[in-house]
């Protein structure tokens, strides 16, 4: 019991241990909250846990939003099953962690947001961060909409965060890409001139949204000969492995050659091996270079085999996804 001088009542201390209920029900998320050793932790044993913390955990652990709450001086974490879904492969050892800890890679782009909420008790927001995350195994290109909101204690200081968080990098990938392809049905021979002048302008729109597509080349196809050349590129220097600065044999460069006789897209791996890292130029995003191109063959019309091949370059902060392939194929 905590009594209040100032009243003629007791305002009785409702306690995790006076209220066994505080994480039961179904769900992997709530067994785990149930199952962890929270004496390990600076929050201590569930009966001392304070009031606002009880009533924050009422609130956040239900939701079918998203929510966190990082609670005292380490901001112990928790979350519930809406949450554990968006963060992937922190999940579940960012049940009581640190939230420094578990968002390690980013928190330097987080800690302003969580500082001010903790020094100045002002609630935060902000839409559409770059957050480069490790949740799926690869440093991940992400994009958050999220608030922040100081949850008090009983002598009205800052003691937790309440985070809101909504994962929003499908809406601002596709949009991106959506814009790609609208300024690429743009480009025709019919305005452009040649099919050269067409490659050309398509590697133009292309290296506009290098967060897709870090890197581009376009080669044309002289069938007769058996023989390709480059007509443009970006995002990689000339003389590497997709960007001969000569014309080349189809025999001597297998993807393409696959491209122009089967006349269908293929992945290629491994470019870190075969080209030197120095020959990317760095990316919007960072500094990892891509491992993988799409090749792709393109037809004009009334032709039967492909008048040029795209080599184009796979985000590196990306999973080649069916989504993605198909913003290639488009």
């Amino acid at each position: 019991m905590r009594s209040n001088s100032g009243n003629h009542h007791e305002d009785v201390r409702t306690s995790a241990s006076d209220n066994p209920d505080l994480f039961a029900g179904d769900g992997e998320t709530l067994a785990l909250l149930r199952a962890t050793d929270w004496m390990q932790t600076t929050l201590g044993p569930l009966s001392h846990w304070p009031d606002e913390l009880i009533e924050a955990v009422r609130v956040t652990i239900p939701s079918k939003m998203p929510m966190l709450i990082w609670w005292g001086p380490d901001l112990i974490q928790l979350y519930n099953d809406a949450c554990a879904e968006l963060i992937g492969g922190k999940h579940p050892e960012g049940i009581a962690q640190p939230a420094k800890q578990c968002w390690a890679e980013v928190w330097d782009e987080l800690a302003p947001f969580v500082n001010r909420v903790i020094e100045a008790g002002e609630s935060t927001f902000t839409e559409n961060m770059l957050l480069l995350l490790e949740r799926h195994g690869y440093l991940e290109e992400t994009y958050w909409t999220f608030s922040c909101s100081p949850i008090r204690d009983a002598g009205g200081k800052v003691a937790g965060v309440l985070v809101v968080p909504s994962d929003v990098t499908a809406r601002v990938v596709g949009d991106r890409r959506l814009e790609t392809i609208r300024q690429l049905g743009t480009v025709s021979a019919a305005n452009s001139g040649t099919v050269e002048e067409t490659c050309r302008a398509a590697v133009d729109v292309l290296s506009a949204n290098r967060q897709a597509v870090p890197f581009g080349a376009i080669y044309l196809v002289d069938p007769d000969d058996a023989q390709a050349r480059l007509v443009a590129s970006f995002g990689i220097g000339e003389g590497t492995a997709v960007t001969p600065a000569d014309p080349f044999v189809l025999d001597d460069n297998p993807p393409v050659a696959t491209a122009v006789a089967s006349g269908a897209r293929g992945l290629v791996t491994g470019l870190r091996e075969s080209i030197p890292r120095e020959a990317f130029e760095r990316g919007p995003l960072g500094d990892e270079v891509p491992d993988a191109a799409m090749v792709l063959p393109l037809s004009v019309s009334g032709v039967s085999r492909p008048t040029a091949v795209a080599v184009l370059g796979v985000n590196a902060y990306r999973a080649v996804d069916a989504v993605y392939l198909t913003f290639f194929q488009l």
